[in-house]
């Protein structure tokens, strides 16, 4: 009973209110019945309101006796935007329902509703253009929490829409510990100092859960007046430029490994053969000597033969010594020559048996190309006879208009490429061999089976070059074990039993 009585009170202080100042109030004021009444109106409600044809004792149209309806059954206020034409009104209704009746107060939202679709659609644009930027984009208030994030953002966290990481922190992402710790002392840098960072280079995890590296640039956020108010961040994923340096690291190691070896057989041949070749020549030389003064011509003839026959050697290992370093045929007679002589020293102290073939025509590939080859032909094999114990080696050289391939398929023991592709198997060692062709444009694959030996595809782009004296015209032989297979040119066909 009291609270109605007040209600009661409240009710008749209004109505005494509304009489003081709705007619003089520049907004729409109405009074509205539970039935759906028209019981007042304001002047300013009239002249605003003329398409909703208001009158006093008529009903009222149902886009406001609906609302009225709800809250008089709820007995609880609430705000609604109508439009009325081109205008559009903010409807605060409060119920007096010991009254039975609803009191509304409009006030025209137009502008604000305007500058809100406005806003709106500047943000939309604004999302759309961060959408399109390939870098992850994100933005945070003072105390790190996300506001949002563009669409590369959402991808490399895992996150379906911004609206998913609104209120979320860097611990409520799928980083470690240690990493939202540091991803927040940046933040803490920036705003504190007001100063931009650039160029931080830090890890992360991928909302896929895979490990990657990021660069990123963070910048404060600013009010209209200056204030620092949050922190605007981007970062590129920077994971294959790293694992490119590192590769090249690697690759820099190993090609600074494999020139020392080469070094150091070169020193060990001059030191240890042709060193030895040297004094037996100077002691040959003071036995002559020695014979001359002595009166014993006969005697000093002999040891200039024998002297002759150990210069004779020294200047064949010499010869051999820089056959090793680059074979002169590969500069003078091309690839294919070079291959040949190569496989002729293997073959001559060893018992594996190579088969070489080649279907290049008259065409002749740069010299950058063909030493590329070279080099994996001639580690290749080391690699089968050494580490595989091959007794039967095929090498085929093709070509295409673009693209000249090599193959080399042995028979030795054969290993598993994914335990052995980043381990050096020799001087230069597979991944070498591998960024050798990459760094030519060309790809290089390696297929092997414990007990099944091992196949190695080269391909790199053909590059033609003019065609020099010598080329064709020498015939092209293939050492196998003491076998020949010769062939000078186009349609030419090896002998029979020459090997697969």
């Amino acid at each position: 009973m009291k609270s109605t009585r007040r209600a009661s009170r409240r009710a008749e202080a209004e109505t005494q209110d509304l009489s003081k100042f709705p007619s003089e109030n520049p907004n729409p004021v109405l009074r509205i019945a539970r039935d759906g009444t028209l019981l007042y109106i304001n002047e300013a409600g009239r002249s605003l309101l003329p398409q909703w044809h208001l009158e006093v004792s008529h009903a009222s149209p149902p886009v406001l006796r609906d609302p009225v309806f709800q809250s008089m059954g709820t007995g609880t206020t609430q705000e609604v935007d109508l439009e009325h034409g081109e205008r559009v009104y903010s409807f605060f209704v409060a119920p007096i329902v010991a009254a039975r009746y609803a009191n509304l107060y409009g006030r025209d939202i137009t502008d604000r509703r305007q500058a809100e679709v406005a806003l709106r659609d500047s943000r939309n644009m604004l999302q759309t253009v961060l959408d399109l930027i390939p870098s992850a984009v994100f933005w945070k208030d003072r105390d790190s929490i996300y506001l949002g994030g563009n669409r590369s953002w959402l991808e490399a966290t895992g996150l379906k829409s911004s609206e998913g990481v609104v209120g979320k922190s860097d611990y409520d992402l799928p980083w470690k510990k240690e990493q939202a710790d540091s991803f927040r002392e940046h933040d803490r840098r920036v705003i504190e100092s007001g100063i931009p960072e650039y160029d931080i280079i830090e890890p992360y995890l991928r909302g896929d859960g895979t490990h990657a590296w990021a660069k990123t640039t963070k910048v404060p956020l600013r009010d209209a007046e200056g204030n620092v108010v949050g922190v605007l961040g981007s970062y590129e994923d920077i994971t294959e430029r790293q694992l490119a340096e590192e590769r090249m690291r690697t690759f820099s190691h190993e090609i600074i490994a494999a020139r020392e070896e080469e070094r150091r057989l070169v020193s060990s041949a001059l030191h240890h053969d042709v060193g030895s070749l040297a004094v037996g020549v100077s002691a040959h030389l003071n036995a002559i000597e020695g014979d001359l003064r002595s009166g014993k011509p006969g005697e000093a003839l002999k040891w200039t033969k024998r002297t002759r026959r150990l210069f004779n050697e020294s200047v064949a290992r010499l010869k051999e010594v820089a056959v090793q370093l680059r074979p002169p045929e590969l500069d003078v007679l091309g690839l294919c020559a070079a291959l040949r002589q190569h496989f002729s020293q293997v073959t001559k102290h060893g018992r594996t048996r190579i088969h070489f073939r080649e279907i290049l025509g008259r065409r002749r590939m740069s010299g950058d190309t063909a030493t590329t080859l070279f080099r994996i032909a001639q580690e290749t094999l080391t690699n089968a006879i050494t580490h595989g114990e091959a007794k039967h080696v095929n090498v085929f050289l093709s070509a295409s208009k673009k693209e000249v391939k090599l193959t080399v398929r042995d028979n030795g023991k054969g290993f598993s490429p994914s335990g052995q592709t980043g381990q050096a198997t020799s001087r230069m060692g597979l991944r070498v061999m591998k960024e050798m062709a990459a760094a030519s444009g060309g790809g290089f694959k390696i297929h092997s089976r414990r007990g099944k030996g091992t196949t190695v595809r080269v391909s790199l782009p053909y590059e033609t070059a003019a065609l020099r004296p010598g080329d064709v015209t020498v015939p092209k032989e293939t050492v196998a074990r003491g076998e020949t297979t010769r062939s000078a040119g186009r349609g030419s066909r090896p002998r029979k039993g020459s090997g697969a």
